[in-house]
């Protein structure tokens, strides 16, 4: 694949026609890795949760439907006609591919480049672990080509579904104010306020004051949970390279723009890179509104790490370059740090349903249960029920 990446750049391979279904038969072979996947994580429990069709219009369930996002709605319609949660992986992942390939082959020609940066680091955050979050975060690629199209009916529709599968997706409104060149002071302005907002503490500063209470209770949720409130230092791998990365596009921006075609897909997602990067600044005191605002755009990272190739003069050494880091960061997540979690084929059913069955039964035959099937099903028990 890499090896395709240095060929199609030095135009030695001009077969483009070869290079596309090349990428074509990888995005399904990872469509369907992802979706035959054992998992006993959201997905499945919400597929065991969810409402009976009969039931969909009870209080209940529209109170369900409302909280758990559009997957449970999925769940039920997929319970209805007769099939698994394994399906709803199945579904998931090849709904989520399916707008990378198509998105991603209109936006840039290096679309191999593309997926060979998303697939060093971002995908352990999108398709293989958060797959309700990185189906919100993918649909930023359909708002901004249809918001730039001026198809503004369509852009919308994306926002709505992209809601309705995360709630973090809300924030994909400022897209639509996202769509326009910024000055480089008004950007220095807004990231010195950034830093004066993590320097000051400014983040605990309104945790110990009532403003708590006029927060959506989700939120309050987030920010008052200890297993996952915990402060990130600023000082973290990703930080530091999401600011390195947005710090050149800044300084190099006008040399950029000269050589690309499309600038106005470049000036709205150095914007949403921006805001991103800014965010890991203002909720670094909070893991979990740190991540989930900063990986719901990151999605357009590998488009803007690609443009940093007009920055160089050398571009076919500068290529090379950044397909080898690439390689580098994906030994180092996939091979040595392990980061990707143990992949097995297929949920396993029988276990599964054993699980979360003992979840609704009173403590007793709980105890009694959990005592037959040992200690580890205890252990899952625990770590995987609760939200």
């Amino acid at each position: 694949m890499c090896f395709l990446h240095i060929n199609n750049f030095l135009n030695r391979n001009k077969d483009k026609e070869f290079i596309y279904y090349y990428f074509l038969i990888f995005i399904l072979i990872l469509a369907i890795l992802t979706g035959i996947r054992g998992s006993s994580d959201e997905y499945t429990r919400l597929f065991y949760y969810s409402p009976n069709f009969l039931e969909i219009f009870n209080y209940q369930s529209l109170l369900f439907y409302f909280e758990k996002s559009a997957f449970a709605l999925l769940s039920t319609i997929i319970k209805f006609i007769g099939l698994n949660s394994q399906f709803l992986l199945i579904l998931s992942s090849f709904i989520f591919f399916y707008i990378l390939f198509n998105y991603v082959t209109k936006f840039s020609n290096y679309y191999l480049l593309f997926f060979c940066i998303y697939s060093s680091h971002l995908m352990l955050h999108h398709s293989w672990t958060g797959l309700r979050m990185s189906l919100a975060s993918i649909m930023i690629l359909p708002m901004i080509y249809y918001l730039l199209q001026k198809k503004y009916f369509k852009s919308y529709m994306f926002l709505i579904f992209s809601i309705l599968f995360h709630y973090i997706s809300i924030l994909s409104l400022l897209i639509f104010f996202f769509n326009k060149k910024f000055n480089n002071f008004l950007f220095l302005f807004i990231f010195s306020l950034a830093f004066f907002f993590y320097l000051f503490d400014i983040y605990k500063i309104l945790l110990s004051s009532s403003f708590v209470n006029f927060l959506p209770y989700i939120v309050k949720n987030y920010i008052e949970n200890e297993q996952y409130g915990y402060e990130v230092s600023i000082l973290n791998i990703k930080t530091l390279q999401q600011s390195f990365v947005l710090g050149l596009l800044i300084i190099f921006r006008e040399k950029i723009t000269k050589q690309i075609k499309y600038k106005e897909f470049f000036n709205i997602i150095l914007n949403i890179y921006f805001f991103s990067t800014i965010s890991i600044f203002i909720f670094n005191n909070n893991m979990m509104i740190f991540t989930r605002t900063y990986g719901h755009f990151n999605i357009i990272e590998p488009f803007l790490i690609i443009y940093l190739v007009y920055i160089s003069n050398f571009k076919k050494i500068f290529l090379n370059i950044l397909i080898s880091i690439s390689i580098v960061i994906s030994i180092l997540n996939y091979l040595i740090l392990e980061r990707l979690p143990q992949y097995d084929f297929f949920i396993n059913f029988q276990q599964d349903e054993l699980i979360y069955s003992i979840y609704y039964m009173d403590s007793k035959i709980n105890d009694t249960l959990l005592h037959l099937i040992g200690s580890d099903s205890d252990k899952t028990l625990n770590t995987v029920l609760p939200y």
